[in-house]
């Protein structure tokens, strides 16, 4: 499902946009995938793709996943969390927008993909019948996926030229986060107390005008609310970022009878850090 509208603003503004060239970047190098993926009548024209290293499907090992969608992938902003794949699971698929993962080892070897594009119809992982000539060139995977399996009536042609995000996010800061993670835990206690006035004073330019939206239209409690639900009930800033004028938080805790995983970007406004997005998942044990 794609974020509601009352979605922590910055990130409402990324993934709605995703696709649209920044102003005088004509001439940026992008991640790229062209052709066709089909599954059991549901078929879609492969716009765009986006390559990160992440945990195997299968096992412990690290490999390299490259996500392939109708859709446009903002790769700054996607590059900016550490997990990415639970941001595109969460924020990015939706009944519109297709998502399909292949995986590949360090330098390029196929694996294996998965996908649900609808009930019934999908692969938790799926390593055969997958003809590949995709290697890692110079930061980037470059070649071509093929398939063609009647028994599963999935079939694709996909031509890949994407470069591989890094997973450098900036300063480490230890446990607590160091000022951002102090900051962030101001924000914790005014959306644990449905404190309006802390609320506002702990986001960032489109949170906060995401609240005074709200406001206005007399929706300002509802809001509140909506976003306690949202949020961790506990949480605890395990590693901290800083990358210039923006952070990233690492965090962990509890929402109801369940553990959570998250993480949070702030941004630094007047010298004061401000929350600017939020992800929490559910952590399966």
């Amino acid at each position: 499902m794609r974020r509601p509208s009352w979605r922590l603003g910055a990130a409402v503004i990324a993934l709605a946009s995703l696709g649209a060239a920044a102003p005088g970047a004509e001439e940026e190098v992008r991640g790229s995938a062209t052709g066709r993926f089909a599954s059991r009548g549901i078929s879609f024209e492969v716009a765009d793709a986006y390559a990160f290293p992440a945990d195997a499907t299968l096992g412990e090992e690290r490999v390299l996943a490259v996500a392939i969608s109708n859709s446009g992938f903002n790769e700054e902003f996607i590059s900016r969390y550490r997990d990415r794949r639970s941001l595109l699971d969460n924020y990015f698929r939706d009944d519109q927008t297709a998502l399909v993962y292949f995986e590949f080892t360090p330098d390029g070897v196929y694996r294996g993909l998965s996908y649900y594009l609808e009930s019934g119809n999908g692969c938790g992982y799926c390593s055969g019948g997958v003809t590949s000539t995709v290697r890692r060139t110079g930061g980037r995977l470059v070649g071509r996926l093929s398939s063609e399996d009647a028994e599963s009536e999935r079939s694709f042609s996909i031509d890949l030229d994407v470069p591989v995000a890094g997973e450098e996010f900036g300063r480490a800061q230890g446990a607590g986060g160091g000022d951002p993670g102090a900051a962030y835990l101001a924000f914790h206690q005014a959306v644990v107390a449905g404190d309006a006035a802390g609320l506002r004073a702990s986001v960032g330019q489109n949170l906060r005008e995401t609240l005074a939206n709200a406001e206005q239209a007399g929706q300002g409690a509802e809001y509140l609310a909506w976003l306690k639900g949202e949020h961790a009930a506990t949480v605890l800033v395990t590693e901290g970022y800083v990358d210039g004028d923006r952070a990233l938080l690492i965090l962990a805790g509890e929402r109801g009878s369940g553990k959570v995983a998250g993480e949070a970007i702030l941004v630094r406004e007047r010298d004061a850090w401000k929350v600017d997005d939020e992800m929490f998942e559910l952590v399966l044990e």
